[in-house]
């Protein structure tokens, strides 16, 4: 890794970030770790070399003795390190660190395999090509028997006792009874595609010869089984070559009562591990029972019944399940077999209640035409059931039952990292504060409540740190009507908190402005979110000397009819927030900084349009006046639009140059919001510019889409988790200027002081109202001069401090695009491959995935990356690819997923409690999907498709 050195600090004297050189290097077997050493070093030295070492120098692991081992093992691979260390006259210690950190061996124990001769081994493989030219491999029904001896079981080797004396161990336990004749059972079983046979116990001193076998195994147990399992169905019975199973009568009954059957001449000699028996249910069954104490001398009735219930743990799956599969666009929803087969099945198994498939599959499979690569984006798991199995071969048409009749569900999920909140250890110093609102009565069918309750925290005395937060609800019938609950820290201690902290809460636009000091998020919670555990490096500070008042803003809406049936039941509701504090205080304090366009009719989202972008500027004057010197560290993101919401990305300026983005997400999801904690922290300086950038779907809307707080209208926010933090700005949001908002309408002036407003100029338009210029406007033909003004024209930046005050100097700043001169591009992958289905459009192939992985997944904080195979050569910091092409306008047309179903997803931010805006109460709220719980025994038939299916060719 030498010669890496200098390459690494070329890129760092740059400017580059070390996450970022990490990303360019990584391909080359370069490690984070070194990365990161190597800066370091050269921070406290000024040079890549190493250091100087301290120390007597080596002389027992020296070159010559490391060359005479190599030797040696070279000769004799089994020779033990005891005779190694005698003929160099070394520890035992310094032959073992020769062999293992030197040479880098390890020792590995002898196998046992399965023998085969020549004759057998090609008898095996004629056989079994006879076989499968004759039957299908899902029809078969495999049977086997299994002799358990019914002994605990003892690793010589790894068992172990730690206990001060032997005598302190109890008999019972570091005994191990051997008994002069173990007791035995002998097992019988059979398993297929459609599930197990029972089990038969052979009773002991019974001989299986032909006669027992048939009359106790195929015609009590084998017979009405497969009867009761396939009835008419065809079917293969499978039987090995052992004498009761050659037996004439034996064969003859079988020629009489199976529907098919391999004979004595067509099972493959010497071949257990092609009977799945073989190669995994008797192990599975003989390590279940071996869980349990063994009593001697004879298998109990209890013990017999261990085994049965270790068989039915297993479900046998044949290879075809489960199935690559996609559904064609204005198909009747069967899905389809892909004819690349790129999912991996790792277990499955069925019990009483659940059928369990574990499987996997490659992040990006590269099959463009019929796979989604699984990214960091908010992926849609859709999952289908029916209570029946495919009728035949599963690979022929009409073989699976109708889809219009399965059962269908969607689920959205972030399958790179694991959300969930784990369980949090409680110690003498850790608190627990429930914050919880007082029997808010619930809004009406299509209205919104905004509800706002002041909470005084005076009794935290001193410095603690809020390490994590997660919601409480008063009952499951109204989670429904939670959008979200936000958590705003107060700053003063004026005697109208005071007033309100007494108070059971009120509608937000009832407050009065005077007193909005808390412009401060402190915890966020959305619909779908877990809630959240911060870093341990991490925790928000809250101390009651310095901000003793809290207020809890809660967004409940009801949308639809079927959410009023449930209001009928319960009309108020007690939901809030779970905190847990420390006094054992984390080495930062985090922050909460949200950025975005501020909730305004002033944004305008026409309608009838696929691909709508919206911007919110954060812009360097502000980051400037209030970052520290060395910036700020973001650690975790949360994005929210509303429901039409399709894509957030949240940019990063730097001068001219765009950088990585710090987050993207292609496929939000309104009702999935959380947080996502990066890879590595993002450093954000003093003068960079962070943009909010909002991609919105509104084909299926009539009527134009206001910015605003009702979850009809639309927002475009990304809240940001980070340290250290700072109170000069809390709140960094952009709104397109009036003269913006004029042009982009193709209006030149207002009549000064008219009420309603009306236009003045052009004088095709004077006296039109501006109500009536935006719903009949032809957005159709003017969408793109629309697009174009708005991304463009100025903007009013909005930079507001903890108090709810702008920051000082920037109440005139006008705002404007940046001068791009150097763009971030997307490094590609094979997904840029242009699909099948494309043509010559490359917008229509899967150009949208980001080969890069900025969130934190569970793999990354778990292992390092894998060395790389051969040997890898630095490439010169030269020749690293910058792109300095120009951002390219159109770019924005590029970013389309062919998916048959898209949804919105992200998260709110700007307190609708700092707005004052009055709520729409009229608006109407388009359809919410109520879930509800249902319980179903069922045959798991349509495995995962995910993020949507791939639209394949008609």
């Amino acid at each position: 890794m030498k010669e890496y050195r200098d390459v690494v600090v070329k890129l760092f004297a740059r400017g580059e970030r070390p996450g970022d050189i990490f990303r360019r290097l990584k391909s080359h077997g370069v490690k984070r770790d070194f990365i990161y050493y190597t800066i370091r070093r050269y921070r406290e030295t000024g040079s890549t070399k190493d250091r100087v070492k301290s120390g007597r120098p080596r002389s027992a692991r020296t070159p010559a003795a490391i060359k005479v081992v190599r030797e040696r093992i070279r000769r004799n691979m089994n020779r033990s390190i005891r005779k190694t260390d005698a003929d160099l006259n070394v520890s035992i210690r310094t032959a073992h660190n020769i062999m293992t950190k030197d040479l880098g061996y390890k020792p590995y124990k002898k196998r046992k395999v399965h023998g085969l001769t020549e004759a057998t081994t090609k008898k095996r493989l004629d056989r079994s090509k006879l076989i499968l030219s004759r039957h299908a491999v899902q029809e078969f029904v495999f049977s086997d028997e299994k002799l358990f001896v019914l002994q605990q079981p003892h690793n010589a080797q790894n068992d172990r006792l730690w206990a001060p004396t032997l005598a302190s161990i109890p008999p019972s336990q570091i005994n191990i009874p051997r008994f002069q004749s173990a007791a035995s059972v002998m097992v019988w079983g059979a398993v297929s595609r459609r599930g197990k046979l029972p089990l038969v116990f052979i009773e002991k001193n019974v001989k299986i010869n032909a006669a027992y076998y048939k009359t106790e195994v195929l015609e009590k147990v084998v017979a009405p089984a497969l009867r009761g399992l396939y009835g008419n169905d065809h079917y293969v019975f499978q039987q090995d070559g052992a004498p009761a199973h050659t037996a004439n009568i034996v064969q003859a009954w079988c020629r009489e009562n199976l529907t098919d059957f391999l004979d004595k001449t067509l099972w493959p000699p010497s071949s257990p591990d092609l009977n799945p028996l073989d190669f995994y249910v008797w192990s599975y069954m003989l390590a279940k029972q071996s869980e349990h104490r063994i009593s001697p001398p004879s298998p109990s009735t209890k013990q017999q019944n261990r085994l049965t219930n270790a068989s039915g743990l297993f479900f046998f799956l044949s290879p075809s399940l489960p199935q690559d599969r996609h559904v064609k666009k204005n198909s009747d929803g069967k899905p389809v077999v892909d004819s690349s087969q790129d999912y991996v099945l790792l277990l499955g198994y069925e019990n009483q209640t659940h059928t369990v498939l574990r499987f996997k599959r490659k992040l990006d499979t590269c099959d463009v035409a019929y796979d989604v690569p699984i990214t960091n984006d908010t992926m849609r798991v859709i999952y289908m059931y029916h209570d029946e199995e495919p009728r035949g071969s599963q690979y022929a048409p009409g073989s699976l039952p109708d889809p219009a009749e399965a059962f269908k569900q969607a689920r959205s999920l972030f399958l790179t990292q694991r959300v969930n909140q784990s369980p949090i250890k409680l110690d003498a110093r850790m608190k627990i504060m429930e914050l919880r609102n007082q029997d808010v009565e619930l809004p009406s069918e299509g209205y919104t409540l905004h509800w706002c309750k002041v909470f005084k925290l005076s009794d935290i005395n001193r410095k603690h740190h809020l390490i994590r937060y997660e919601p409480v609800f008063d009952s499951a019938s109204s989670v429904p009507f939670l959008n979200h609950i936000i958590l705003h820290e107060c700053q003063g201690s004026s005697p109208d908190l005071e007033i309100l902290s007494r108070d059971a809460g009120r509608a937000c636009y009832k407050v009065d402005r005077e007193i909005l000091t808390c412009n401060s998020i402190a915890a966020a919670w959305t619909r779908g979110s877990e809630g959240f555990s911060f870093p341990a490096e991490v925790g928000y500070p809250m101390d009651s000397n310095q901000a003793r008042f809290f207020l809890m803003e809660t967004h409940y809406s009801n949308p639809t009819e079927e959410l009023s049936t449930v209001k009928s039941k319960l009309m108020v509701d007690s939901s809030g927030l779970k905190i847990y504090y420390t006094s054992s205080l984390r080495s930062q304090d985090a922050g909460v900084l949200s950025i975005g366009m501020d909730p305004s009719w002033r944004h305008i989202i026409p309608p009838g349009q696929e691909h709508v972008l919206s911007e919110g500027h954060c812009v360097g004057e502000c980051t400037r006046k209030a970052f520290p010197r060395d910036g700020i560290n973001v650690f975790a993101v949360m994005m929210k639009t509303h429901q039409i919401g399709r894509q957030i990305k949240l940019r990063q300026i730097r001068y001219r140059e765009e950088l990585m983005p710090i987050a993207h997400d292609k496929s939000i999801d309104y009702n999935y919001q959380e947080y996502r904690r990066l890879d590595s922290p993002v450093k954000v300086l003093p003068g960079d510019r962070l943009i909010a950038e909002c991609i919105y779907d509104s084909s299926k809307r009539a009527a134009i889409t206001l910015g605003g707080l009702t979850a009809r209208e639309e927002t475009c926010l990304v809240l940001t988790l980070y340290y250290p933090r700072q109170k000069e700005l809390t709140t960094c949001h952009s709104l397109p200027s009036l003269p913006t908002v004029l042009h982009s309408l193709g209006i030149d002036t207002l009549v000064p002081g008219s009420n309603p407003v009306r236009i003045g100029l052009p004088m095709e338009l004077a006296g039109m109202t501006l109500e009536t210029r935006l719903i009949s406007y032809d957005w159709q033909n003017n969408f793109k001069s629309f697009q174009l003004a708005t991304r463009k024209g100025s903007f009013k930046p909005l930079c507001w401090s903890a108090k709810n005050h702008p920051l000082p100097g920037t109440e005139s700043l006008e705002g404007y695009p940046p001068n791009i001169t150097k763009s971030y591009k997307v490094p590609r992958s094979c997904s840029f491959l242009r699909s099948p289905l494309s043509g010559t459009n490359p917008s229509l192939g899967n150009v949208s995935f980001q080969n890069r992985n900025r969130y934190l997944t569970e793999a990354e904080s778990k292992a390092a990356d894998s060395n790389k195979a051969g040997r890898h050569y630095p490439p010169a910091a030269d020749d690293i690819e910058l792109t300095d092409d120009d951002d390219d306008e159109n770019s924005i047309d590029q970013d389309g997923n062919n998916v048959i179903e898209g949804a919105a997803r992200s998260k709110v931010s700007r307190s609708s409690v700092t707005e004052l805006m009055g709520l729409s109460g009229g608006s109407k709220l388009t359809g919410a999907l109520l879930l509800r719980s249902q319980m179903m025994v069922a045959y798991l038939l349509f495995i995962i498709f995910l993020n949507s299916f791939r639209i394949a060719a008609a």
